[in-house]
């Protein structure tokens, strides 16, 4: 048995060897949401995404109870748990879960069933509720740490332990009494004073000797326990760990093997050929290693520790001079104020595959959007003069796969477990609620705006909504080792405050100039620089070079790209002129890179650095990524990290020097002239499909397939274009097939039935 998700759907299959058939499928709950639709390609799934509060049951756990004649399911969407009937699929009973949880619903997650007693936990309500399998009645709910992701009971039945996702702990439940009753939490960090990340979210026992395992998401790895003494709930003990592939959601004992799956697999991989969507352009693994003796665990343990410390190695190579202070020394840095900037989309090859120094690692054939285009106008000059003047990343990535992770990681320096295992379902026609700023979304450290605030450090964000409000259900009892012991919501207050109401938020990509915003961003700084009161960290999102595609009426991507540009050169020439210039320190990041091809890695991201204290043209190479930005700026403020994956980052020390050079930036207007608008698209062209731009990104592909053809024209696109179009769908074989050669189709582009690149395909 399988749930089906967005279709509110049970799968029963038929298993004969190593081949399953689909015998039936089943509605998870009586308010079921998605309608079935025999033989449609989305398998009943409606072509529209709703917004929260208006949506399907989504099941998620699923487990079936000792005789076999039904299974439990949870509807994490529709906070109720449902007994299905395995015999024709027939609702036996369905509980509506409520309590003390989240506005938006308690979240059920994951099941297991010991006896007649069905454990679920309720990711909203940071509780576990034990229900009658026969009768689904509510039979008691017990606390455990926050955001409970998965549960598992030892077969006789007495102790269950549940993996807390979001404060990195593991709670041990006694099931001896008429109801659950917390016997110890553990913290399942991986070393000793790692800040919250580790990110558990799966749970196996290995009854022959008693040790639990489970896997760390944020770490990479399988943690195991022992049984201290053999009481029912008794105390365990850490034992070590294994290391596993990228982001570990399940983890199982099979004969005598340890088994994992790395739901990244082993990363990124270059976006040039035969490759997808870069959310699914790289594979999950399977990993299977024969069951650790004391001896080899031990091994384990020193290599997945290794593995999570690797990127601080390089910290070691900071000068002694340099303004970047190591960690004993946060705070005390010449840098007082940090600007971040975060623009939208782009691949480091389509803004910078014309750089031409020494040492470049580019492709000039995904070059999209250079200094100059094929008509000689310029359309990123600011770019490329800044890195010039000052100091350019180019093994600089993305933390994230997609726009919904990337405002995570840009303002909260990681992206929680729900976050995670929802975000894909956001870009397709799976039924999940958008909703990427939900109280449910958020880590338990909240956001850079609420550490801010909760550390006393000024700040003001223009345009950033996530981390804006984080209110969570909190937890009876903080974790041992959880570095935050209110999760969230204490500081919305003062982060509301410090939002700009004038600049406009992110969901205002294209349909506001981002020249508009900068002036808007002056105009609240200059008062500021004139009282010595400029806040010492400032957030603004750019977000122009997301583009509208060739939509009609539309400015055009290189009209988009080049206001981006101007208004990135404005805000640093403002800054470089202020009075507060000698203590500033500018980054500038794409939120994530999306559909944009890059010759390295589709993560590969844009990092430009402009401070007094940047080394003039300096290209670095160190491998860093949007953790590690986060990590200097927490080092300059003097803040606590706010997480695992910044405390652990490795920190760009090469851009920056001790002697600062106080030279004002002065910006450039691009030549290319930045109110062009598309015109009407041409029959059979990318540029004549609509496209979904309700939603930040949801367009996916055809997007870049359009900025593509608007900037090669005639140019045939490159493979991996035309295999994530293939990929994704609602695209016919001859359009591909003409378009992979420059060419528009003599035809309809889109496939019958399909209305709009987005939802609908």
């Amino acid at each position: 048995y399988a749930t089906g998700g967005g279709n509110d759907q049970v799968y029963d299959y038929a298993v004969a060897g190593q081949q399953l058939t689909l015998t039936s499928r089943w509605k998870s709950s009586a308010k079921a949401g998605a309608p079935t639709i025999p033989g449609s390609a989305n398998g009943g799934i409606p072509g529209t995404a709703p917004l929260l509060g208006d949506v399907a049951a989504y099941p998620r756990g699923l487990a079936v109870v000792p005789d076999g004649s039904a299974v439990i399911v949870t509807n994490e969407q529709g906070s109720t748990v449902a007994a299905l009937s395995t015999t024709d699929g027939h609702l036996v009973w369905e509980t509506s879960l409520g309590g003390a949880a989240q506005a938006a619903g308690t979240y059920p997650g994951s099941v297991t069933v010991t006896g007649t007693t069905a454990l679920v936990t309720e990711q909203g309500g940071n509780v576990v509720v034990t229900l009658d399998t026969g009768t689904g009645r509510v039979k008691g709910i017990v606390p455990v740490g926050d955001h409970p992701v998965a549960i598992a009971a030892t077969k006789d039945g007495r102790t269950a332990y549940v993996a807390n996702a979001n404060d990195d702990s593991l709670s041990v439940l006694d099931l001896t009494g008429p109801v659950p009753v917390s016997a110890d939490q553990l913290s399942t960090h991986l070393v000793t004073g790692e800040a919250n990340g580790s990110t558990p979210d799966a749970v196996a026992i290995d009854e022959a000797t008693g040790r639990v395992y489970v896997a760390l998401a944020g770490d990479n790895a399988v943690a195991a326990f022992d049984s201290a003494t053999s009481r029912p709930g008794g105390a365990l003990r850490p034992a070590g760990a294994v290391p596993s592939a990228a982001y570990p959601t399940a983890v199982a004992v099979v004969d005598g093997k340890l088994w994992s799956v790395g739901a990244k697999g082993f990363g990124g991989n270059p976006r040039t050929d035969n490759r997808q969507y870069i959310a699914n352009s790289f594979p999950g693994v399977l990993t299977g290693v024969a069951l650790p003796s004391t001896a080899t665990l031990k091994t384990y343990t020193e290599a997945a520790q290794a593995n999570l410390l690797y990127p601080t190695r390089v910290n070691a190579t900071r000068p002694s001079d340099s303004p970047i202070p190591d960690e004993a020394h946060k705070g005390q840095s010449p840098i007082k104020h940090v600007v971040l900037v975060v623009r939208e989309n782009r691949t480091f090859d389509q803004v910078f595959g014309d750089l031409k120094v020494p040492g470049a690692d580019v492709d000039p054939k995904f070059l999209m959007y250079g200094e100059k285009n094929a008509a000689g106008q310029t359309v990123t000059p600011n770019a490329h003069a800044i890195a010039n003047r000052f100091a350019l990343s180019q093994n600089f990535y993305s933390d994230g796969e997609a726009s919904v992770q990337g405002h995570h990681w840009t303002a909260e320096g990681t992206s929680s477990d729900y976050t995670e295992k929802s975000y894909v379902h956001y870009y397709s026609s799976r039924n999940h609620p958008y909703d990427p700023t939900a109280a449910i979304v958020y880590p338990r450290c909240a956001s850079v705006f609420q550490q801010l605030a909760r550390q006393g450090k000024s700040f003001r964000n223009f345009g950033e909504l996530v981390g804006v409000s984080t209110a969570q259900t909190p937890t009876v009892q903080a974790a041992p080792g959880a570095a935050c012991a209110t999760p969230g919501g204490t500081y919305d207050a003062a982060s509301a405050a410090n939002l700009s109401p004038q600049f406009g938020a992110n969901l205002s990509l294209t349909s506001v100039d981002d020249t508009t915003k900068v002036a808007q961003l002056i105009r609240e700084y200059t008062p500021l620089e004139a009282a010595d009161t400029v806040p010492s960290f400032t957030y603004a999102v750019l977000g122009n070079d997301h583009t509208d595609g060739t939509s009609a009426g539309k400015k055009t991507p290189e009209a988009h790209v080049a206001t981006n540009d101007l208004a990135v050169g404005q805000l640093v020439e403002h800054l470089s002129k202020s009075p507060q210039w000698s203590s500033t320190a500018v980054f500038v990041v794409e939120d994530d890179s999306q559909d944009g091809l890059d010759h390295r890695d589709g993560h590969r991201n844009v990092l430009l650095v402009a401070s007094p204290y940047t080394k003039a043209g300096m290209l670095s190479s160190q491998h860093i990524s949007q953790a590690s930005v986060l990590r200097t700026m927490e080092l300059i403020l003097g803040i606590e990290p706010l997480s695992s994956y910044t405390q652990y980052a490795s920190v760009p020390y090469d851009l920056f020097q001790a002697t600062p050079d106080l030279t004002p930036y002065t910006a450039i207007t691009p030549t290319y002239p930045m109110q062009a608008l598309n015109g009407a698209a041409a029959a059979g062209t990318a540029a004549s499909v609509p496209l979904n731009l309700s939603q930040i990104d949801v367009a996916g592909p055809l997007l870049e397939a359009q900025l593509w053809e608007a900037a090669h024209p005639g140019v045939g696109m490159p493979a991996a274009m035309i295999a994530a179009l293939r990929s994704r769908g609602g695209i016919t074989d001859k359009a591909l097939s003409d378009w992979s050669r420059g060419k528009a189709c003599s035809c309809q582009p889109l496939r019958p039935g399909v209305r709009v690149s987005g939802y609908d395909d």
